[in-house]
């Protein structure tokens, strides 16, 4: 049947990607793409504040995708289900940071990645990350987006 889309609930979508997210198995990715830079700035940065900002970046993303694709009740519902998930296992600091990568993303009318990139930049590395690493952090965040925007557009999100 061309055009179903398979009905999937908020719950069931967020819950084994923040459950995998918060227990360690994208911290051997997230290292290999910091490395990958060979940027001093990037390098000196803690492991722990640096996975905090890339589960906050990738909590961003999904949710501006779910906001722009989906029905504003599941656009809701999956905000207040990350909401709920984060605090109720004390993830105040990545609270903290989708805060502010929502700000930045909103705060620019054509490309809200970018500006997610430079406060990336800002916070952990004082602006002093190398144009290569922004460059790359940028194109990553883009191929999130594709990633996601592909999984969104398989599956209808139901509150």
């Amino acid at each position: 049947m061309l055009g179903f889309r398979k009905k999937v609930t908020v719950q069931s979508f967020w819950q084994p990607r923040l459950d995998g997210m918060f227990s360690g198995k994208n911290e051997a990715g997230w290292d290999f793409l910091k490395t990958s830079f060979h940027d001093p700035a990037l390098n000196a940065v803690e492991a722990k504040v640096f996975y905090a900002h890339m589960q906050a970046m990738t909590i961003q993303v999904v949710s501006m995708l779910i906001t722009k694709s989906c029905s504003m009740d599941a656009s809701i519902s999956s905000h207040m289900f990350v909401d709920k998930f984060l605090e109720n296992n004390n993830h105040k600091d990545v609270i903290r940071l989708v805060s502010r990568y929502n700000s930045a993303f909103g705060s620019s009318a054509t490309d809200g990645i970018r500006k997610m990139v430079a406060a990336f930049s800002e916070d952990v590395a004082s602006s002093r990350l190398t144009s290569p690493t922004v460059e790359g952090f940028y194109s990553t965040l883009y191929q999130l987006v594709q990633q996601v925007s592909n999984m969104l557009g398989a599956v209808k999100l139901i509150p």
